[in-house]
């Protein structure tokens, strides 16, 4: 009795091993998908971070540009305004 005492403990140590040993690589692969989740979304906002810059430079040039224009020549602009102001009305228009 005392030898199936002894191997039925020898098992169940080994299966605690076991178990210990895959619950600890468990954790260190979610830890390492945890750092991979991390450094994708960290280049991913660095990503939009810099289109954003650029987005937002190339609106101020656009913007600074046609203040340029218009004030090159501002009745071209106005009539510019009108003419499409009456196209977009003729557009919506119910008629």
């Amino acid at each position: 009795m005392n030898w199936n005492t002894n191997r039925t403990s020898e098992y169940a140590d080994r299966a605690g091993e076991s178990v210990q040993s895959f619950a600890d690589d468990a954790k260190r692969t979610a830890a390492d998908m945890r750092n991979r989740m991390s450094d994708a979304m960290a280049k991913s906002a660095d990503w939009a971070s810099k289109k954003t810059d650029d987005l937002n430079t190339t609106s101020r040039e656009l913007v600074g540009s046609m203040s340029d224009a218009v004030t090159a020549r501002p009745l071209l602009a106005v009539g510019i305004a009108v003419f499409a102001g009456f196209l977009i009305s003729k557009l919506f228009s119910r008629d």
